[in-house]
Order: structure tokens, then C-alpha cells, then sequence
């Protein structure tokens, strides 16, 4: 797909989303960042890009010095590849009984490519 090749993979690199992109760069400056994230917005908005940034910018071991993730340590490399097993994209109907499963079985092992777990859950119907 052509969006996944064009696809944004630093916070500089984005376009609009200003203060949302600003407050992110600042968190990761910091290294300080909040328990979950909600991303809300029309369909191409970039709510899925800003979460994979994110991902990588969590788990980054060599961050530049706006917060940007470096994409050539390990786990950056495996969250762009999607081969993470700690960062998870989903893209279901049914969050709930998904959520309930993946966290019994997640819980039961350390993260092996990325410091923190995450799941990407896209298109929530509440």
C-alpha cells in the first residue's frame, strides 16, 4: 500500500496535528510518558502513524535530541518491520473479549525486542 511506503516515521516528519505533535516531542525529550493515549480523528488523519512514532519513541535507545526515534537501534527496527511481539496493531470488533485474552497472556512473559508493551487498537466502536 502506498501509505505504508510513505508513511511518517519521526515526529518532525509529520504534518498538522501541531500541539499534539509538540506535547508527544516534549514527553519523549523527557523520557516521561502517560499510561495509554487516545487518538481521535477523521479517517487519514494520522491517528495510527502518531501511534507508531510513539511505540518507537518508547522503546527507542538512541532518541536525537528533539525526541525523534533513531529507526536503526533493535526495537525500532522491529516496531517499523512489525515484528515487535510487545507492539501489537489490532483492528477488530471485538475489543473487549481480544483485550481480556491478550492480557492473560501477555502478563505471563518479559518483553524480548521493546522495554514497554503496547497494543494499537484501531478503530474502536464504543
Amino acid at each position: 500500500m502506498l501509505y505504508n511506503k510513505v508513511r511518517p516515521n519521526k515526529f518532525t516528519e509529520l504534518v498538522g496535528q501541531r500541539n499534539v505533535v509538540k506535547n508527544l516531542m516534549a514527553q519523549s525529550q523527557k523520557d516521561k510518558f502517560f499510561n495509554i493515549y487516545i487518538l481521535c480523528g477523521q479517517y487519514g488523519s494520522g491517528k495510527t502513524t502518531v501511534a507508531r512514532i510513539l511505540a518507537m519513541a518508547l522503546n527507542c535507545e538512541h532518541k536525537d535530541e528533539q525526541g525523534n526515534p533513531c529507526l536503526e537501534c533493535e526495537s525500532c527496527k522491529a516496531i517499523l518491520e512489525k515484528k515487535a511481539a510487545d507492539v501489537i496493531e489490532i483492528d477488530d470488533d471485538d475489543y473487549a473479549i481480544w483485550y481480556r485474552d491478550l492480557s492473560e497472556e501477555t502478563n505471563k512473559y518479559e518483553g524480548k525486542t521493546v522495554k514497554f508493551k503496547g497494543i494499537i487498537a484501531r478503530d474502536v466502536k464504543l
